[in-house]
């Protein structure tokens, strides 16, 4: 996202990130101060991503800055990534912002390798054994915040399985799981994925 922003120097701030809440006020994760002055007087920045055409201006190096809390230690809460460019008024009509895009809806898959149960409760109390397989359900929401659940996939069945301990190897394949990114997003609207383990029984329910 770009911004244009009318300001007397010497500084830039606080520069803040948000994480946006729908059904409640937003929250403060942390925010970086920009020294404008520093830039500005400084003739190696000015040099920085000039180009051949005096008429079209270079994007300034990437800068990516540490966001803080003031109320807390110096810990950092994240970065963000973002170059600064400096205009005079006069200057700032030659070179029209241009509009940044937001990420469009994007398609993944989602791999899940069962690789190895421990310490399995047995079901079946004779011999302490279990039948073991694994069960992997993954809940989306459409574009309408819908939710919908992809189909279950399982892994194989590890028969017999002793001292709570089944091999699998096996992979779980969710394939085009569309995450977009045009908007606010709640905790509830993620992807969400849930591994069951189960004890297969042939003579009566699992």
């Amino acid at each position: 996202m770009c911004h244009t922003l009318p300001c007397n120097l010497w500084q830039l701030g606080p520069y803040s990130g948000l994480d946006c809440d729908t059904r409640s006020s937003d929250d403060l994760i942390g925010s970086t101060y920009i020294d404008l002055e520093d830039r500005y007087c400084s003739e190696e920045w000015y040099d920085l991503g000039v180009g051949s055409d005096p008429l079209k201006p270079v994007p300034k190096p990437l800068e990516c800055r540490d966001l803080f809390v003031n109320s807390g230690p110096r810990i950092t809460q994240g970065k963000v990534q973002l170059w600064v460019e400096i205009f005079t008024p006069s200057e700032q009509h030659r070179f029209p912002l241009q509009e940044l895009e937001r990420p469009q809806t994007e398609k993944f898959d989602l791999r899940v390798i069962v690789w190895q149960a421990q310490d399995m409760q047995p079901a079946d109390y004779i011999g302490d054994m279990n039948d073991l397989f694994f069960t992997g359900h993954l809940l989306l929401r459409d574009s309408q915040h819908r939710p919908h659940e992809a189909p279950i996939q399982q892994t194989d069945i590890h028969w017999r399985a002793k001292k709570g301990v089944g091999n699998f190897n096996y992979r779980l394949i969710f394939s085009d799981i569309e995450i977009g990114a045009s908007g606010p997003v709640d905790d509830d609207d993620l992807p969400r994925f849930t591994l069951q383990a189960w004890d297969q029984d042939l003579l009566s329910c699992r």
